[in-house]
């Protein structure tokens, strides 16, 4: 269902404009190539759900929002883990889902490309 989004709004951008589609396409080639390969090297570290969301982010608003996104979900994540981890309530081997700090990571990037592009007029 999200791969079929994703190629959804790949369509409509063709129609839009071809910058914003090439675009989108390396975020969504490029996205599901990393992910996969993180996801067999690390044989199921980072989940196959994490990979259809950013794909779908990557095809709906084009790579440099989804580096910036994925990025800022890690750093949240450390920030939120971190004293979990100090007092010993969560270990090495504890399955943290990670989708929550995506969608954090997104919104903020979203919100901040936005603020970014009113400043540039």
């Amino acid at each position: 269902m999200i791969l079929i989004l994703s190629l959804l709004c790949l369509f409509i951008y063709v129609f839009i404009d071809i910058k914003i589609f090439i675009n989108c396409l390396i975020g969504f080639i490029g996205v599901y190539f990393v992910f996969l390969l993180i996801f067999f090297i690390s044989k199921g570290g980072i989940g196959l759900g994490d990979m259809f969301y950013l794909g779908l982010f990557a095809s709906c608003f084009g790579y440099l929002f989804t580096i910036t996104a994925f990025v800022l979900s890690f750093w949240i994540a450390t920030i939120v883990l971190i004293f979990p981890f100090i007092i010993g309530r969560i270990d090495k081997k504890t399955k943290i889902p990670f989708i929550p700090f995506l969608f954090i990571g997104c919104f903020i990037s979203i919100c901040t490309g936005i603020i970014i592009n009113l400043i540039k007029i």
